[in-house]
């Protein structure tokens, strides 16, 4: 499934799907049936790999447009310097 989103749109979703995270896990947390417990799980790990892919996706374009003689210098410092 393809799904084309405005990048106000991704935002919005990714805001309430990573807002979603602790209610399930307190969810998860005060469920005593271990179907019911199972089936949060696989909802949680579900939300994790959308989340996962959304923020992927929102790299992808920055990298592609940082080329490498683009990007600024980065500077390490070493211990003693």
């Amino acid at each position: 499934m393809n799904l084309t989103l405005e990048p106000d749109d991704v935002a919005v979703l990714r805001t309430i799907l990573t807002d979603r995270l602790p209610d399930l896990r307190m969810e998860i947390g005060g469920t005593d049936d271990f179907d019911t417990r199972q089936v949060l799980h696989r909802r949680e790990e579900a939300l994790k790999r959308i989340i996962a892919a959304i923020e992927q996706q929102q790299a992808a374009p920055a990298a592609i447009a940082a080329e490498p003689h683009q990007r600024e210098p980065r500077f390490v410092q070493r211990p003693g310097d």
